[in-house]
């Protein structure tokens, strides 16, 4: 539940896609409560997708739990169905300055061991700490956290469950050999060792040859010097009927932003089967807010 004063913060994505054909947003209505009346109507130049990022004032309302009622319309005068959220609103505060100064943490229901760390007055606070868990038995916990500001006042526990495994001691624990198969054939698995490592960056060629075109799944794990297996790890591909190509390597790519393919930016690359793209993109003409990146990677035979 939002708690909020006399400003209410409202941040929407809302897009029309009608199955007769493209939509604009043209414009959008709220109101408090049950208080349709007194709704406010907003009008926007009409777009396919729009973000509301927008500070509404809640003055006239007295303070307790309220609701914000708000829907958008089309460029064709339709309505889209009605979005509700309850906030509570408070009594304004003035505080000089709002700083985290304190943080405090305990397991499970074990209040009375609360741990509590002063740190130096920060708005953010980025926590990264090892914490002690030697005194809890291996299972399921909890952890939770709570911060301190400078006024005094504790913010809301935050909680996560977490599972404390039996300690295993390993004098090394890295990867040996890995294990592959198609489908359901686990009695054709293939098994690879290789040079002891903590990080296996595997590319490889795996021959396809012996299955159907169609799809198919590819399974793999990985084995540690402990002689444990790790999780399967799985993954759909499809087998395409073999086509003779003389090269079919990466010569362009392309990408734009959101809908807007006509400003498609085209860049040629030297020809190869294997393009690590590093590029810092220009993203100066949006404006702000959740925008869509799309690419696609241009072969020698002229396919996308």
């Amino acid at each position: 539940m939002k708690r909020l004063t006399s400003i209410l913060t409202m941040v929407l994505y809302f897009a029309l896609g009608w199955a007769y054909g493209q939509n604009n947003v043209a414009g959008y209505q709220y109101w408090f409560d049950t208080n349709f009346t007194t709704s406010v109507n907003t009008a926007i130049s009409p777009i396919p997708n729009f973000n509301l990022n927008s500070n509404i004032s809640t003055a006239g309302l007295p303070t307790g739990i309220h609701t914000i009622n708000i829907r958008f319309w089309d460029d064709s005068l339709r309505y889209s169905s009605i979005i509700s959220q309850f906030f509570l609103k408070t009594q304004p505060q003035v505080v000089s300055s709002h700083t985290i100064v304190k943080y405090q943490y305990w397991y499970d229901t074990n209040f009375t061991t609360a741990v509590n760390t002063t740190v130096t007055a920060t708005t953010q606070l980025n926590l990264t700490s090892a914490l002690n868990t030697a005194s809890l038995p291996d299972g399921i916990h909890t952890f939770n956290i709570r911060f301190q500001h400078n006024d005094g006042n504790w913010s809301s526990v935050l909680s996560q469950f977490f599972l404390k495994k039996p300690l295993q001691t390993v004098s090394s624990n890295d990867i040996v050999e890995y294990q592959y198969w198609y489908d359901t054939n686990f009695a054709t698995a293939t098994n690879s060792t290789v040079t002891a490592t903590s990080q296996l960056n595997l590319v490889s060629a795996l021959s396809t040859s012996s299955l159907p075109d169609g799809i198919h799944t590819f399974s793999i794990r990985f084995k540690h010097t402990d002689g444990n297996w790790s999780s399967i790890l799985s993954q759909f591909f499809l087998k395409k009927p073999l086509q003779t190509v003389s090269s079919n390597d990466i010569v362009e790519y392309q990408y734009w932003y959101d809908t807007n393919y006509t400003t498609a930016t085209n860049t040629t690359v030297p020809a190869t089967s294997q393009l690590n793209l590093t590029s810092a993109l220009n993203t100066s003409s949006l404006p702000d807010g959740i925008h869509t990146f799309s690419i696609r990677f241009k072969h020698t035979d002229g396919n996308w």
